[in-house]
């Protein structure tokens, strides 16, 4: 089983930190503002509900 870090908020403290992190290890970065993913064109994943 492999792990991620996860980062939670990519402003200006989170996206630097995600960043770094991502470098050595797998790492998934999320923040509640869409325009930031789209910006900094990150992954959204979806989970399929039943």
């Amino acid at each position: 089983m492999s792990s991620k870090d996860i980062v939670a908020g990519l402003g200006e403290i989170g996206k630097p930190i995600l960043q770094l992190l991502s470098r050595a290890e797998p790492a998934v970065g999320y923040d509640g503002n869409e325009k930031l993913l789209k910006k900094y064109g990150v992954k959204t994943y979806h989970t399929r509900t039943s």
